[in-house]
C-alpha cells in the first residue's frame, strides 16, 4: 500500500469514527429527552448548528484519533523501510522501531506525557522512549517537579512534535502533504457537525505557492489556450514582458493573493481527488483576473474609461424609459461603479470602437483585439456558467478553468501597456 492510499484510508477511518461518536451522543440526547422527558447537560447533533459542549466530542473522539494516528505512523515507517515491531506489554508504547541496533519505543499522545508508564518495555529491552504529540510546540518535562525528580526514566524519554516524527522517520516534506489531508479531514468533519469551514494556507505555504506560480508562467503549460493568431515568437515576448515587469512580485497585490490562494486550493483539490467545494477555487481565479484588469486600467488615468453607475439612471430620449448613467472610472468612485471584468472590457471596446487605437492599451491593435475577445469569453463563461448555474461537476472542468485563468493573466499582464510604479501606486491606494 502506498502513502496516498494510507492517507486516504486514515481520513476515511477518522471520519467514520467521528460519525459514530456524533451519532452516539445524539442518540443519548434523544433518549434523555424523549424517554425521561429531561434536558441533558450537553447536546450534540451532526445535522444542525446547535452544538453544545464540543469538548465532549473531543474527549470521546480523541482516543480514536490517537489510535488511528499511531497506526498510520507505524505503517508509514514500514513503508519507508524501517524495521517495526509491535509491542505486547502494558504501558505507554504503540510500537518499537529498530534503528542502529537500538530498540526505540514510540507512543502517540494528544498531550504531553511527563512521566509515561514504560516499566515493562524497559525490562524487555527498550533503550529509548519517544512520545509524539500532534502540536506545533510542546512543553518540556517539569524540572521543578518532585515527582519528576524521582522518575527513573527521564534520561531515556523524549517528547517530540508530529512534524519532527515525519521529518526524521518518514521523509522531509512529507508532513506538509499529511497536513493537507488533515485540512480535508477538518473541512469534512466540521461540515459533518454542521459548521462551515475552509482550510486556510499558512504564509509559508503561500510564499512557496507564489514561487510555483511564477514557474508555471515561465513554462507556459497553457500554450494550447493562447489564441492561435499569436505567433510562438510573440508568445515568448509576452512571457518576457510579464516576468520582467515585476508585477508577479508586488507585495500586497490583491490580484496576486487571489490567484495564489486559488492555486493552493487547487493543489489541495487534486491531492484529495476533488474532495473540496469547487466554487471558491473558481471564484479566486475569476476575482484575480478582474482585480488585475481593474488595477491596470486605474494605473492608466489617461484612458478615461466610463462605466455604468450603480443604482443610477439618466433620462432617455425615449419617453417613459431611462438609460444607464455612466461616469469616468477613478480610484475615488470605485464603490459607485460597475467594475466587473466584462464591464471594463466593454468600456475599452466602446472607447476604441474600430480597434484602431487599441495599441494605446495593448502592445498592438491585433493583440489587443485577441486579448479583449479572450478575456470577455473567460469572464462571461466563468461567471455565468459556473456561479449562476452552479454546475461545476468534475476536476477536469476545474483544470480547464485553471488553464484559462493562467492564460488570461498572461495575456493581460504581458500585453497591457502599464508602468509598474503607477500600478504599485494604485495598489497602495485601494488595498
Amino acid at each position: 500500500m502506498n502513502k496516498t492510499d494510507l492517507y486516504e484510508e486514515t481520513i476515511t477511518e477518522m471520519l467514520h469514527s467521528l460519525r459514530s461518536v456524533a451519532d452516539k451522543l445524539s442518540a443519548s440526547y434523544n433518549t434523555a429527552y424523549d424517554v425521561f422527558d429531561s434536558q441533558p447537560l450537553f447536546s450534540v447533533t451532526a445535522h444542525t448548528k446547535e452544538l453544545g459542549l464540543l469538548k465532549t466530542v473531543n474527549a470521546v473522539f480523541s482516543k480514536d484519533i490517537r489510535d488511528i494516528l499511531a497506526e498510520l505512523c507505524k505503517k508509514l515507517t514500514v513503508e519507508v523501510g524501517y524495521q517495526v515491531v509491535d509491542h505486547h506489554e502494558t504501558g505507554d508504547v504503540d510500537f518499537y522501531m529498530i534503528r542502529d541496533g537500538e530498540k526505540i519505543g514510540y507512543y502517540f499522545s494528544m498531550q504531553e506525557l511527563n512521566m509515561p508508564t514504560i516499566d515493562d518495555a524497559i525490562k524487555r529491552g527498550m533503550s529509548k522512549h519517544i512520545v509524539v504529540v500532534p502540536k506545533a510546540k510542546i512543553l518540556d518535562f517539569p524540572g521543578n517537579s518532585k515527582q519528576y525528580h524521582s522518575y527513573p526514566y527521564k534520561e531515556r524519554t523524549k517528547c517530540i512534535t508530529l512534524e519532527e516524527f515525519f521529518n526524521t522517520c518518514v521523509s522531509a516534506g512529507e508532513f506538509e502533504i499529511f497536513q493537507e489531508y488533515i485540512g480535508r479531514f477538518n473541512y469534512e468533519a466540521e461540515t459533518m457537525l454542521g459548521l462551515g469551514v475552509t482550510p486556510t494556507p499558512t504564509q509559508e505555504a503561500m510564499q512557496k505557492k507564489r514561487s510555483k506560480v511564477i514557474e508555471e508562467f515561465d513554462n507556459l503549460f497553457f500554450r494550447d489556450c493562447i489564441p492561435s493568431t499569436i505567433t510562438v515568437e510573440k508568445q515568448d515576448e509576452i512571457k518576457r514582458s510579464l516576468l520582467e515587469s515585476g508585477i508577479l512580485q508586488i507585495p500586497g497585490a490583491l490580484f496576486i493573493n487571489s490567484f495564489v490562494s486559488s492555486e493552493w486550493y487547487f493543489d489541495l483539490l487534486e491531492r484529495t481527488a476533488g474532495g473540496l467545494e469547487h466554487t471558491a477555487i473558481v471564484a479566486g481565479y475569476l476575482k484575480s483576473i478582474e482585480q488585475l484588469l481593474l488595477t491596470l486600467v486605474l494605473s492608466r488615468q489617461d484612458l478615461q474609461l466610463t462605466l455604468k453607475t450603480l443604482g443610477k439612471s439618466a433620462p432617455s430620449k425615449t419617453l417613459g424609459k431611462s438609460a444607464p448613467s455612466h461616469d469616468v472610472l477613478t480610484i475615488n468612485n470605485l464603490s459607485s461603479l460597475l467594475t466587473t471584468g466584462g464591464g471594463i472590457l466593454q468600456s475599452i471596446d466602446y472607447n476604441y470602437t474600430k480597434k484602431k487605437k487599441l495599441f494605446d492599451v495593448y502592445l498592438d491593435s491585433n493583440i489587443g483585439d485577441d486579448v479583449q475577445k479572450y478575456l470577455q469569453d473567460f469572464f462571461s463563461n466563468t461567471r455565468n456558467c459556473y456561479f449562476h448555474k452552479d454546475n461545476i461537476y468534475s476536476l477536469e472542468q476545474i483544470k480547464e478553468i485553471r488553464k484559462k485563468a493562467y492564460c488570461s493573466f498572461y495575456l493581460l499582464g504581458g500585453t497591457f501597456r502599464y508602468n509598474i510604479d503607477d500600478v504599485k501606486s494604485v495598489i497602495s491606494c485601494v488595498s
